[in-house]
């Protein structure tokens, strides 16, 4: 599995509590029996003698999420095995997420109504490789624009040399980008009052305080350095402040986005997780929702086209190229990446109102997410299918020194004059 790269940034501004909504707040479940078991030790308290270690172990409740047919199942579900549910769904997918023992599972899983139970797996944390430097903020008032990075002038010329101009007509006004990352720095004075932190799924700290998120939809939307600089960033955090995420924080995300879009709306998603039957289900409905999907296509250097969101046929996963038209060497391959984009060195907002440079398919992404919000503004809400397939075929061909590694199709995104 791979991961999006991070910096971390220690300057936080503090957001007002966002209420979870429909979603419960999912607790750390880690965090309570490591606790519990430190301060039986701390004190000296002798730990019972009942049961053997791994008796306790394989008995103990864990994470799990339980997929139900209806709404009405997911409650009789829950109810039949005398559980509170830590989160429930009810758009991408029926059902809930809950502290479960090995044999509440089993017997779930037997249970009429039930699709499928799947353990509350973690994704591991963001990979610290980020490359940082400082970077002043250049305001720019026109469409005919000399851009924050470097990224914004590749991708509206088919050609080197760099022209010093982001030429564009439509700015994302109107459109929605969804960030399912660390949260946003909603702050920031290059989102001008834009961006807003609409659900918290992973933890009860509702700021930016892994800054990766917040990168992510100043590349996709911010003023000066953002593709679509009118677009509004609504932020889903669905990842803590190691970067660390859930199933079913992913899965709550998930379902809150497409509970609550309104009108034309894009997501973004730079971080990926092992095969999950539900996940799969949750992405694929949301796209079907209306909601177009731009995802990271990972930075092993290898395929990880196995890898959720980027397995789904109708996401757009985007690769990472260089300054010089080349492939970045840790950017991941395959067949399931649809084309490269600038991802090597692009200044972006982070928290606390300054900019840094980073590096990654993470950075990849929002530019084929901030392309999508464009398109929206300039075209209309079409289906997410024919979103994607107008940005592959208006992408140029056989640029990237290198783009074929591993059988990955050869194409660097273009705005195709919106």
């Amino acid at each position: 599995m791979c991961h999006p790269d991070h910096h971390r940034v220690s300057r936080i501004r503090r957001h007002r509590r966002i209420p979870s909504l429909s979603v419960s707040p999912l607790r750390p479940r880690a965090a309570r029996l490591v606790t519990a078991g430190v301060l039986a030790v701390a004190l000296g308290v002798p730990l019972a003698p009942t049961a053997s270690a791994t008796e306790t172990a394989a008995s103990a409740p864990a994470g799990y999420l339980v997929q139900t047919a209806t709404d009405g199942q997911t409650r009789a579900a829950a109810e039949s095995v005398g559980v509170e549910p830590t989160a429930t769904f009810d758009s991408v997918v029926h059902g809930f997420a809950a502290d479960l023992t090995p044999a509440q599972a089993t017997e779930l899983r037997d249970r009429p109504g039930v699709v499928g139970v799947e353990e509350d797996r973690t994704i591991s944390p963001l990979d610290p490789q980020a490359v940082h430097q400082d970077a002043p903020v250049v305001p720019l008032a026109t469409a005919e624009q000399a851009p924050g990075n470097w990224g914004l002038d590749r991708i509206d010329q088919p050609n080197l040399p760099l022209d010093g101009q982001y030429r564009h007509t439509a700015t994302g006004a109107g459109v929605d980008v969804f960030v399912l990352d660390t949260g946003v720095d909603a702050s920031h004075p290059q989102f001008g009052g834009r961006a807003k932190l609409e659900l918290n799924t992973i933890d009860r700290t509702d700021t930016d305080c892994d800054g990766h998120g917040t990168v992510v939809a100043g590349i996709a939307a911010s003023t000066d350095y953002g593709v679509a600089p009118g677009a509004n960033v609504r932020a889903v955090k669905v990842l803590d402040c190691n970067g660390t995420g859930t199933l079913s924080s992913l899965i709550a995300g998930l379902d809150w986005v497409s509970k609550n879009k309104r009108g034309p709306a894009v997501a973004v998603m730079s971080w990926s997780y092992g095969g999950s039957p539900m996940l799969q289900q949750a992405v694929q409905r949301m796209i079907d929702s209306g909601v177009f999907a731009a995802s990271s296509a990972g930075n092993t250097g290898g395929d990880d086209c196995t890898a959720l969101p980027r397995a789904i046929d109708d996401v757009l996963v985007v690769a990472n190229s260089t300054i010089d038209d080349k492939r970045a060497s840790n950017s991941s391959t395959g067949r399931c990446v649809a084309l490269y984009a600038p991802g090597t060195r692009i200044v972006a907002p982070v928290p606390g109102g300054g900019t840094a440079s980073y590096s990654g398919t993470s950075m990849a992404a929002p530019f084929a997410a901030g392309v999508a919000a464009l398109y929206k503004q300039a075209r209309g809400d079409a289906p997410a299918t024919t979103v994607k397939k107008w940005i592959v075929d208006n992408a140029v061909p056989g640029k990237i020194d290198g783009g074929d590694t591993g059988g990955t199709p050869n194409r660097l995104l273009q705005t195709g004059g919106l």
